[in-house]
């Protein structure tokens, strides 16, 4: 009678293992959050944002809201509130704070960071599920809170607060 026996290669022990680790090992994705249903009513495509900025420093969010002039919100962008300046002023104080050696830009894969003035770029942080970048889609960060914000012409404010 024979019986047969299967002897695991050391190499195929350690497939099995990565095959069965791998999964619970991998990084959870980016926690983002959608903002705007915490300040405004109804839904995010209908209030008319066209536009987003973020002084760097110390992590104020503004919002350019179509007919209803500039919001802003503190640091988090929870509780937007109308403001007087208008997005011109807003705009150039942002470029005046800016930091022209950390940057952001959207690629395929997600968003890209570089802090050496683009000489080189991170892995891309993923994007939240489902969305689609466009022509109008805008990145901004608060350096202050380690907090990036992403948002698109009709669509929600997302948050990602990485944390120091």
């Amino acid at each position: 009678m024979h019986t047969s026996q299967t002897f695991l290669r050391p190499w195929s022990a350690v497939a099995l293992l990565a095959l069965f680790c791998l999964p619970a090992m991998a990084a959870d994705p980016p926690k983002w959050q959608p903002m705007l249903a915490k300040s405004f009513e109804g839904e995010a495509k209908d209030i008319g944002v066209t536009g987003l900025t973020v002084y760097r420093n110390p992590g104020c969010v503004f919002l350019l809201v179509e007919g209803k002039g500039v919001y802003c919100s503190s640091a988090g962008a929870d509780s937007f509130k109308p403001v007087t300046e208008t997005w011109k002023e807003v705009r150039d104080h942002a470029q005046k704070v800016s930091d022209s050696k950390h940057r952001f830009v959207l690629a395929d894969a997600g968003i890209k960071e570089s802090t050496d003035g683009g000489a080189t770029w991170s892995t891309p942080i993923s994007l939240p599920k489902d969305f689609v970048v466009t022509s109008q889609t805008w990145v901004e960060y608060d350096a202050t809170n380690d907090v990036i914000y992403l948002m698109k012409k009709g669509g929600d404010l997302y948050k990602l607060a990485r944390g120091k």
